[in-house]
């Protein structure tokens, strides 16, 4: 791995391949910082080979040669799973590509990561069939063999013998009628260094998230055991019901969210037996009203939905966990408000932490962004009790 003079201790998690640059890299000069990489690794390797050319960078149809090999530099965030692929930013005719190159780009740390190179060939057969919206995305593990693959090609293979992305049978009716348009939108997006597949600020996931049908119980004699119906609840997730009919949710964070998506009439957080929060008309996410969770604290939360008979409710009990108990608050300071870092750190968490992510998404403390605000949108509309 290439470094500079910045604590070693500080990029533990970073790719061993992985190339750290000397400069940060600047929103809109992304593909610069690739072309540094690549200069970075062709020196460590002692090869004398040139890169060109290095004007109009910009431009998303510009192809690099390295070695007389055309090649089509696709960037992505260093934390993405897919790549999106723009048609209209691959150059098919005059300068067609022979290998597809993609770089991963974490701007916090400042390093380049090549995930792998596909040929031209390789690359036609990943096409769909059918292709909606001028896009298509590929997963990112579908590049192979990292820098060291690349570098095989270049040195190894003469280029002679590397078939290039011609205009192929599958794309070639969608390419032909947006040729026109594509060199105008070329012109519009150099300005801009738009790269192809370019990610660097991520996008929360949140596609697997989705509400619990939880059954409610009779508190009356003569009714008790016996459901009625159920309610929407997106978190806290539950883990299991209890003979007494009590619902318990392990939890890894102290001030867990709260998202009933089916209306009720009333919730109650009671601590240590005593009610330390009650509202009512609740719907939608909640931030943890009152003060941390502590290990050792019995919590139960009483949800009673709206429209329901005497009696009817949800019981709840948190159980914070025994091996990881964090404070929300901590990790907020510690993200502060670097949009970046957020999105990671949900994103980190949606698939094993379900509460912990969404705790994330809804705080307080999470910055006002775009992005931010759209997924929590998104998840609202996709949560609604049905």
């Amino acid at each position: 791995m290439k470094g500079n003079n910045k604590n070693k201790s500080d990029y533990a998690s970073i790719p061993e391949e992985a190339i750290l640059l000397d400069k940060s890299v600047k929103f809109g000069e992304e593909k610069k910082a690739v072309l540094e990489a690549l200069r970075l690794s062709i020196k460590e390797r002692k090869l004398n080979y040139g890169i060109g050319p290095l004007t109009d960078l910009g431009n998303p149809l510009k192809n690099i040669r390295i070695n007389n090999f055309s090649i089509k530099i696709i960037t992505t965030g260093i934390y993405a799973d897919e790549v999106e692929i723009k048609l209209n930013e691959i150059e098919y005719k005059h300068f067609p590509p022979q290998l597809i190159l993609l770089a991963q780009i974490d701007d916090e740390y400042d390093y380049v990561f090549f995930k792998g190179v596909l040929t031209a060939e390789e690359f036609s057969k990943l096409v769909p069939q059918r292709i909606n919206n001028d896009y298509f995305s590929l997963e990112v593990d579908c590049f192979k063999g990292g820098i060291n693959r690349f570098f095989t090609f270049i040195q190894v293979l003469n280029p002679e013998f590397i078939k290039s992305l011609q205009e192929d049978k599958k794309l070639s009716p969608i390419l032909n009628l947006r040729k026109k348009a594509a060199f105008i939108t070329a012109g519009l997006t150099a300005g801009l260094a738009i790269l192809l597949g370019s990610n660097l600020s991520p996008t929360p996931k949140l596609a697997s998230i989705q509400s619990q049908q939880v059954a409610m119980f009779s508190t009356l004699r003569g009714n008790q055991g016996e459901a009625v119906k159920n309610i929407c609840l997106v978190t806290p997730e539950i883990s299991y019901t209890s003979d007494e009919l009590i619902n318990f949710s392990e939890i890894k964070v102290n001030k867990p969210l709260i998202y009933i998506s089916s209306p009720s009439q009333k919730l109650l957080i009671i601590k240590n037996g005593s009610i330390v929060w009650e509202s009512s008309e609740i719907l939608g996410p909640i931030r943890w009203p009152v003060k941390g969770i502590q290990k050792g604290d019995d919590v139960l939360l009483r949800i009673k939905p709206s429209n329901t008979p005497i009696g009817m409710e949800t019981k709840i009990r948190l159980l914070p966990s025994d091996e990881t108990f964090l404070d929300l608050d901590l990790i907020a300071n510690g993200l502060k408000d670097n949009q970046n870092k957020w999105i990671r750190e949900i994103n980190n968490n949606v698939k094993t932490d379900k509460v912990l992510a969404l705790s994330l998404l809804f705080s307080e403390f999470a910055p006002k962004s775009e992005k931010i605000l759209n997924a929590k949108e998104e998840l609202v509309e996709n949560t609604k009790c049905k």
